[in-house]
């Protein structure tokens, strides 16, 4: 006479708990790492943003390059907004135009849609640095910060611009 296997409600309830168990952790890592890929993504798009941002404001003079003349700045009379009037030597006249927006301007000028930013120009003459030029709003929230370096008026002036996402 052969045995047969058998197994118990007991067993079976077991097993069915066991596998419940490792499906729930599974999801929840699941869920956990889609996040921190989201987090890693946003922060990646939102930091080549702020160097693309950074390279046209040091490096060029903006489409319409005198667009700081204009009498009405908007998205579709200036293109494009740089503060330069040859690679890395910022102009004044075009840094107290921008001045003159406001933070939604200036945000659809520089092409942001979802980011906030805050941009600020240093001249970092000796130990202190002294804040030149602020635009936008500072914001405790995740940001990513972006520095570049240029010459305002004979004088070595850091830009550091902060996206915030």
């Amino acid at each position: 006479m052969h045995k047969k296997a058998q197994i118990s409600n007991f067993d079976l309830v077991i097993a069915a708990g066991i596998f419940l168990f490792i499906l729930f952790v599974m999801i929840g890592t699941w869920g956990e790492m889609t996040n921190k890929i989201n987090h890693f993504e946003d922060r990646r798009s939102t930091y080549y943003k702020g160097l693309d941002i950074t390279e046209m404001l040091v490096k060029t003079p903006g489409n319409p390059p005198n667009w700081e003349q204009l009498d009405t700045l908007n998205p579709s009379t200036v293109y494009a907004v740089g503060f330069s009037s040859q690679p890395n030597v910022l102009d004044k006249d075009k840094l107290e135009r921008f001045d003159t927006f406001e933070y939604e301007q200036m945000r659809d000028l520089l092409g942001l849609s979802r980011e906030d930013f805050h941009l600020l120009i240093h001249d970092v003459k000796g130990a202190d640095e002294i804040p030149l030029y602020s635009f936008g709003n500072s914001i405790n929230r995740s940001h990513i910060r972006v520095d570049r370096y240029a010459i305002l008026e004979d004088n070595l002036v850091r830009l550091s611009l902060k996206l915030y996402y």
